[in-house]
């Protein structure tokens, strides 16, 4: 059973997770074949053993990676080439050097024009020295990366660049980057997405993902959480579900880019480092270029002096539903600030959120993991949040096309929870 992307259609869930047809060992010997799990071959080797269909799963291990897993072994549409963990956790750790100056590298890279391979469930440490966690190159397509852990890359933890048809999902990332030789880092960065075919719908989801400590320690000019960026006229991009707190730069930011849905995300307190130079906003729309942008059923809580909001008045932007909290007020069209049906001001009441200082700098680097969050940003039972948002696939601007996605990823929070429960849908990442 595929579990990929197919040409103009979202990635597919399966229904069941395909047995293992290749098995991997950090003791595993290149002279193994690997269709054994008592004989597992190596992380070295298994890359000349794949075919599309090929279910490569890695035994629980610490994998010492000293170069980039490059990949450029394609599946076919329905029978993608997966790597995933298996009994336990399979910690890919970086061992090797840091790029040369100028330069930049990756732990996991998929080649140009490489279609069809996902990644399920692997932790990579990127020990502060790496620079991405997983990245696609040009012409890359039908990838997705889902229930991974990616920490500690000096850069960014995962950045597409020209690539199409991506699922990115339900993965934890955290504390990225630190190398100040690098800079222009996020958490998840989306640059210049490209068409592939002409599918009027969604091509790319970034959803359920849990997103905190970036920083951008050489040009501090973003840090942000997930950027879609320099995108022009791509294709559709859903950012949906995901919960972005204590970054160093915005929690969501559509910067040169068309076509870009943000629906149903919690932002907390994210835009903590004082060195940024320009006033920051936790969700920004702005550049040239940006159209059909929408911002809908989200929540953003501002620190200190941001904002919660910011759109520049050139953009073409529909928000709906939206929550804004703390800071200054939101940079947005009157029409939009004076109606509470299109962005509300209003304390979220959640059920434990973090203490973060009014006044300190560089908060991003003691940020709460994203797997020690629990539950402390889920609304508060009574909060203003529950039963206040507005289904998006009802909203302005959905066409049938753009339906195939969000029937596939809006109707379940970023805990798996069918949207709505009750009354109607809940704004946030959180569906209680």
């Amino acid at each position: 059973m595929g579990l990929g992307l197919a040409a103009g259609a979202p990635a597919a869930r399966a229904a069941t997770t395909p047995p293992c047809t290749l098995y991997v060992s950090p003791a595993g010997t290149d002279s193994s074949p690997g269709t054994q799990q008592s004989d597992p071959t190596s992380l070295d080797t298994i890359r000349s053993k794949v075919v599309p269909g090929s279910n490569v799963c890695l035994l629980a291990g610490r994998y010492a990676l000293s170069s980039t897993f490059y990949v450029t072994q394609s599946g076919e549409t329905g029978s993608p080439i997966v790597y995933r963990a298996y009994g336990g956790t399979a910690n890919l750790t970086w061992t090797g050097p840091s790029p040369a100056a100028g330069t930049s590298n990756a732990m996991i890279q998929v080649g140009n024009n490489t279609h069809d391979v996902g990644f399920v469930g692997l932790t990579l440490d990127g020990k502060d020295v790496v620079s991405t966690g997983y990245k696609c190159d040009s012409g890359a397509s039908r990838l997705f990366v889902r229930l991974n852990t990616i920490s500690n890359t000096g850069s960014g933890g995962i950045i597409t660049r020209r690539c199409d048809y991506y699922a990115l999902v339900r993965n934890k990332i955290f504390h990225t980057g630190y190398d100040p030789n690098v800079g222009w880092s996020s958490g998840i960065s989306m640059n210049r997405n490209i068409w592939s075919d002409h599918f009027k719908g969604f091509h790319d989801f970034v959803v359920g993902n849990i997103i905190s400590g970036a920083t951008d320690d050489r040009r501090h000019t973003e840090g942000h959480g997930i950027i879609v960026d320099r995108g022009y006229n791509g294709p559709a991009v859903l950012v949906a579900d995901n919960l972005v707190y204590e970054n160093g730069g915005r929690c969501l930011d559509a910067y040169q880019s068309s076509h870009v849905w943000f629906v149903n995300n919690t932002c907390f307190r994210n835009t903590l480092d004082l060195q940024h130079p320009t006033r920051l906003s936790e969700i920004t729309a702005k550049g040239v270029n940006n159209t059909d942008i929408h911002i809908v059923d989200n929540v953003a809580v501002a620190w200190r002096h941001r904002r919660p909001y910011g759109v520049d008045d050139d953009v073409t932007a529909y928000l709906a539903r939206d929550v804004a909290w703390g800071g200054s007020p939101s940079a947005v069209p009157a029409a939009v600030a004076d109606n509470p049906l299109l962005l509300r001001k209003v304390r979220p009441e959640f059920v434990n959120p973090p203490v973060v200082d009014p006044i300190a700098d560089q908060q991003q680097r003691t940020a709460i993991p994203p797997w020690l969050i629990g539950s402390d940003l889920i609304p508060h039972l009574g909060s203003p949040l529950i039963n206040n948002g507005i289904d998006p696939r009802k909203v302005a601007g959905v066409t049938d096309a753009l339906k195939v996605g969000m029937n596939q990823y809006v109707v379940r929070d970023i805990q798996g929870v069918r949207r709505p429960v009750g009354g109607t849908w809940d704004i946030g990442a959180y569906e209680r």
